[in-house]
C-alpha cells in the first residue's frame, strides 16, 4: 500500500472505549461519518504507523507506539481510512518522524483524567491537560504543529477524533499543507 509519512490515518473502533467516544459523539451533535470516528492516527513511514491508544492487544502495547502499518490494519478492530496528505515544506516529513521518535513510550491519556479531557474537547476549553499523558488525536496534533504544518495556537489537548474527519475543523488550521478527501481502507 502507498502511505507517506504525515498521512492521517482515522479510525471507527468497534471497542468499549470507541462505543463511548461514538456515543459522546452522538451527544455533542456530531453530524454524519465524522460521528463515528474514535481514532486518529499518523503515518511514520511507508511501513509504519504512529498512534497513542489505551492497549494494541494484538501486541500487548499501550500509549504512544511505532507499529509495522500492515500488521496494525490486519489486527485493528474496525473500519479504518486514510486521508493522504499534500505538504509543501520539504523538511516537514523528517520532522514529523523526529517528533514522533521522541513521543515514543508517552502513557496514554485515560482514566477520570482522560475523560475529563475528552469532555473539555468540544466545547474547546483549556481548563485541564495538565497530566503530561497523550491521547491519540492530541499526538497527531502535537506531532503536526512541531512540523510546521498548523498554526501556533491551537490546544492540540482539545482536539476530539472527529475534527480530522473531512471538513473538519482540523482542516482550518492546516498551513503548507492539505488534507485529501479520506479513502476507505478497511
Amino acid at each position: 500500500m502507498n502511505i507517506n509519512t504525515g498521512d492521517i490515518i482515522l479510525c471507527s473502533g468497534n471497542g468499549k472505549l470507541s462505543q463511548r467516544i461514538k456515543w459522546f459523539n452522538r451527544v455533542c451533535r456530531v453530524k454524519g461519518q465524522a460521528a463515528e470516528i474514535t481514532h486518529v492516527a499518523e503515518v511514520h513511514d511507508e511501513h509504519s504507523i504512529f498512534e497513542s491508544t489505551t492497549l494494541n492487544l494484538y501486541n500487548d502495547k499501550s500509549g504512544v507506539q511505532i507499529n509495522e502499518f500492515e500488521e496494525w490494519l490486519k489486527n485493528y478492530d474496525g473500519k479504518v481510512w486514510i486521508r493522504r496528505r499534500e505538504i509543501y515544506i520539504d523538511a516537514a516529513r523528517k520532522w514529523i518522524r523526529r517528533k514522533q521518535l521522541k513521543l515514543v513510550g508517552t502513557p496514554y491519556e485515560h482514566g477520570i483524567p482522560g475523560a475529563i479531557e475528552l469532555l473539555l474537547c468540544i466545547p474547546r476549553w483549556n481548563l485541564f491537560n495538565k497530566t503530561g499523558y497523550i491521547h491519540c488525536s492530541q499526538g497527531v496534533a502535537m506531532v503536526d504543529r512541531y512540523a510546521s504544518l498548523t498554526i501556533y495556537g491551537i490546544n492540540t489537548s482539545n482536539m476530539p477524533p472527529f475534527t480530522f474527519w473531512d471538513d473538519g475543523d482540523y482542516e482550518d488550521w492546516l498551513v503548507f499543507n492539505e488534507l485529501l478527501p479520506a479513502e476507505e481502507l478497511k
